[in-house]
């Protein structure tokens, strides 16, 4: 299973934001996709979510293009957390998770107990079957996104979409979250694509980065050949050191003496 971006320019009117995107993600890996704020991080995750569509490139799952799948075919390969998870009705979680089914299901089909049985999986697997008849407005943050990512695994998809799923928790949830995706790629074979917000969270899980800047792919690879002290400064004006964590070898980040 390869997910592929070829070439890829977007607009919002007349204003281009990304030109020329290329990537490829296999099955089983996490891409993460890193930047500074405008480089084009979630208007990549538009265009391959077809939210936005491509006016030059395309964007193929196994050779077949997204962008002519019906909506439900789509749904059932694609899934997407957006930044904003935010409910204001008063739906259990189970409720929520529930709704990922319905890609799955004809139109006034009702969910079967093998559906539910995918959210009960889903929310283990995501360690939030606890709160499961809890109303999702009285969840916190972190409870509440680990719903909304179980929600985009009920839907079985190959690829998880997800931008920025760390921000405004506190760590405790940033590592349950990012070690969550982790997993989902060692044992479920998904295809994770992630846009993270803290490089030292991205260095420390992800298989790949995808470095953008002002709408181009600036560096692709891995943690060693993307975040470099020289790619931070270019790209972030930051005068950082990397360095290695001496247990596991991966880089982290500090900020440079002055």
């Amino acid at each position: 299973m390869t997910l592929e971006i070829k070439g890829v320019d977007a607009y919002y009117g007349s204003v281009k934001v990304l030109e020329g995107v290329d990537f490829k993600a296999q099955q089983g890996e996490f891409l993460g996709v890193v930047g500074p704020n405008g480089s084009g991080k979630t208007t990549l995750l538009r265009a391959v979510s077809r939210i936005l569509k491509p006016r030059v490139g395309t964007v193929l799952l196994n050779g077949s293009n997204v962008l002519e799948m019906k909506d439900k075919e789509f749904s059932r390969n694609f899934a997407a957390v957006p930044q904003d998870t935010t409910i204001n009705f008063e739906f259990s979680a189970l409720d929520i998770v529930l709704m990922g089914r319905n890609p799955h299901l004809g139109r006034l089909e009702l969910e079967s107990e093998r559906d539910i049985e995918i959210a009960r999986r889903s929310m283990k697997l995501t360690n939030c079957w606890h709160l499961a008849e809890r109303p999702v407005t009285e969840l916190s943050g972190g409870e509440r996104q680990l719903v909304i990512i179980a929600r985009a695994l009920t839907q079985q998809p190959k690829v998880l979409l997800l931008d920025e799923p760390t921000s405004h928790l506190d760590i405790n949830y940033q590592i349950e979250i990012m070690q969550l995706l982790r997993r989902l790629t060692l044992d479920e074979g998904l295809i994770v694509v992630a846009v993270i917000h803290d490089l030292n969270l991205a260095a420390i899980f992800c298989d790949r980065l995808a470095l953008l800047h002002k709408g181009r792919i600036a560096a692709l690879g891995t943690q060693e050949e993307v975040l470099t002290a020289e790619n931070i400064k270019r790209i972030f004006g930051a005068n950082v050191v990397v360095s290695r964590l001496p247990q596991t070898n991966q880089c982290y980040i500090l900020p440079a003496k002055t």
